[in-house]
């Protein structure tokens, strides 16, 4: 039981759709309006279209956002209470995974056939690289650790 759940999550009946559309890597990021659409499509069919996430994150029109507003074992009890969950390679991603709960991950650049789980169900949407290659996670990624005298 916690609060935020009882408290801020209408139980109506319906079937909850969780949805994490953000990364901290641009390079695994898609656009918003990929989710957008998948928003509409969700809400369309009757789901309570839940987004998670940061809360400096992209809000997606329509859906409840509890942007910023769980800590991380309210997120995992929220993923255990959804029914889907959809989401980019991220946190989420994972967690859906050790919960057992049913995924729809959307892919950008980044191959699911490496990062993936075989149970969820992938749609890769670019295959393009990252237009800030140098900052963006990957292969060709390094990371320059400078001593701090301590």
């Amino acid at each position: 039981d916690d609060k935020l759940l009882h408290d801020f999550i209408p139980d109506d009946g319906r079937k909850i759709a969780i949805i994490a559309p953000s990364s901290v890597s641009p390079r695994k990021m898609v656009e918003p309006m990929i989710w957008q659409n998948f928003a509409e499509k969700l809400m369309s069919k009757g789901l309570f279209v839940i987004q998670v996430g940061n809360k400096d994150d992209v809000y997606i029109k329509g859906t409840y956002s509890l942007l910023g507003l769980t800590d991380l074992h309210q997120l995992i009890l929220l993923l255990i209470k959804s029914d889907v969950i959809i989401s980019v390679d991220n946190f989420v991603m994972h967690a859906a995974h050790l919960v057992g709960k049913p995924a729809i991950i959307i892919w950008g650049p980044t191959n699911s056939k490496v990062y993936g789980y075989s149970e969820q169900i992938h749609l890769q949407c670019s295959t393009k690289h990252c237009d800030l290659r140098n900052k963006c996670l990957g292969p060709d990624f390094r990371i320059t650790i400078i001593p701090t005298g301590r």
